[in-house]
């Protein structure tokens, strides 16, 4: 049995999903049941599995799923991981005929599909026209690299996307051009790495300090609702001093045992040593905050 969609959508795909409705089948261990891409990317989504058993019926086949196709039991009403990675489909443009492909690899049981779900092949969320910019954390150290990420579907095919990101100690900020990856998506990325160094313009460093924060700057050109130019930003601090600590005291003190407490001026981890020496080979660690 072959059922085959046209989708017209161009957009690159970025994750995807195959939904069988109702396909009964008196011996689901004789199927084997594919989807073919347009571009004739095969992907197998179940082979010979369910036995004696009867049925798909509600069936998702998902990458992201938490149980195999190959555990599960008929008639497999759920979410299930395909033999197969439905991933290999990623980054392909969604258009043209995709086709999912139900063999019986026998010949003494009958079957008869009651409803295919057309293939997905969109991102699982809307497409959005409305940008977004994001960075990978929400506090950076004076020396580490920031990873920057806008996605907005209406430039998709772009190539590049420039962005700015500026500092408390660098005001007027570096220009980091990000990528489109995969080409055709509306997804851009890129990085830039911080520095303690005073602020030198166009270095391709970005230069702050302990205390600061950093924001990236997109300028979204048109978000579809008739917006302009719209700046969309993200924020992080800085932190680039190690924390202190003060007010170390041995309270509760016995022949036997003490308790040893301090203060730090931030979240942090502690070691305590004890012995009779300065620590090289501790007797006990405690470990605290």
């Amino acid at each position: 049995m072959v059922a085959s969609f046209s989708v017209a959508d161009t957009r690159i795909i970025q994750d995807i999903n195959v939904t069988i409705g109702n396909l009964t089948h008196t011996f689901d261990g004789d199927l084997d049941i594919f989807l073919v891409a347009p571009n004739g990317t095969r992907v197998e989504l179940s082979t010979d599995n369910g036995g004696t058993g009867d049925n798909f019926v509600n069936t998702v086949f998902d990458d992201q799923a938490a149980t195999s196709i190959t555990v599960g039991t008929p008639p497999y009403t759920g979410s299930f991981k395909p033999e197969g990675l439905l991933s290999t489909l990623n980054g392909i443009p969604a258009n043209g005929t995709w086709t999912l492909e139900i063999t019986d690899d026998a010949t003494t049981d009958v079957g008869t599909t009651h409803g295919v779900g057309d293939p997905d092949p969109i991102p699982a969320k809307n497409c959005p026209t409305v940008g977004e910019v994001t960075i990978d954390k929400s506090s950076y150290q004076c020396a580490e690299t920031v990873q920057i990420h806008v996605e907005d579907s209406s430039i998709l095919g772009a190539g590049t996307q420039p962005v700015t990101i500026a500092s408390t100690a660098e005001g007027a900020g570096e220009t980091v051009v990000l990528n489109e990856t995969p080409a055709n998506s509306g997804i851009f990325d890129g990085s830039i790495t911080l520095t303690a160094a005073a602020p030198s313009t166009g270095d391709g460093f970005l230069s702050v300090a302990d205390g600061g924060s950093l924001t990236v700057t997109y300028i979204d050109a048109n978000d579809g609702f008739g917006h302009l130019n719209v700046p969309r930003t993200d924020t992080a601090f800085v932190d680039c001093s190690a924390p202190a600590i003060t007010n170390v005291q041995a309270i509760n003190v016995t022949g036997r045992a003490a308790d040893i407490t301090w203060t730090t001026n931030e979240g942090s981890n502690s070691d305590v040593f004890y012995g009779t020496t300065a620590p090289r080979f501790p007797w006990c660690r405690r470990r605290g905050w």
